[in-house]
Parts: C-alpha cells; structure tokens; sequence
C-alpha cells in the first residue's frame, strides 16, 4: 500500500458548488484512494452523486442534525473498509487493499463548542 499522504483543506468561504469543483480537482490530480471529509454541507443524496463523479463510489456518510456536520469517508473500490464504529464525531475503521497489510483509519472531528469538546 502507498504511503498515505495527509493534506489539510479547508474550503471555507467556497460555496457548494466551488468547493465540490475544488475537490473534484484535487481528487482528479492526487488520485487518493480514500478521503476522509468533516464538517460537509451538503445532503446524502447530493453525496451520493458526488462520490460517482470522484469514482470513489464507496461511503460511509455520518448523519448530522441539521446540513451541517457531517462527516464523510470516500474510498476507491479497490479498498476495503472493515468499519468498526462511528459518531458524529468520529469514524474508525480498518483499511486494505486485498494484501496482507492493513492498517487503522480514525477520522475524528471535536465538538464545535469548546465547552462540549470533552464530549467528543
């Protein structure tokens, strides 16, 4: 398996659709084979078009109150994905890609409110 490249991205001040354009390139010219994404805006059936488009076509989508919070992990269909639990803080699961190696993923997003991060 590749070494993981971690990159922090931040589309703050992007609408909807710019930043959707923006990740799309990214997605295009990195070519991961997962994507772990916080803090989303938009619905599941808008993400469901968006990871056919980024052919990332497996996801977990982690549910927030209102159109803010969610939590999102795109991956490649090359990958698999052995979830073990999730929050809306927080995705854990074991990723391989058919070999023997496997390692652990931990997507983790603290409360908004600083008062409530010892919740997270």
């Amino acid at each position: 398996m590749e070494r993981a490249v971690w990159r922090r991205w931040n589309a703050r001040g992007f609408g909807p659709l710019m930043a959707v354009r923006s990740l799309d390139e990214l997605v295009t010219t990195k070519k991961p084979s997962l994507v772990f994404l916080i803090e989303t805006k938009l619905w599941k059936e808008e993400w469901d078009q968006i990871k056919l488009k980024l052919k990332l076509p497996n996801a977990l989508l982690v549910d927030a109150k209102d159109r803010k919070g969610h939590l999102v992990l795109l991956c490649a269909k090359s990958i698999d994905v052995d979830m073990k639990s999730f929050s809306s803080h927080h995705i854990e699961a074991f990723i391989s890609n058919g070999t023997m190696e496997m390692w652990r993923f931990v997507g983790f997003y603290g409360h908004h409110e600083v008062v409530n991060r010892k919740h997270s």
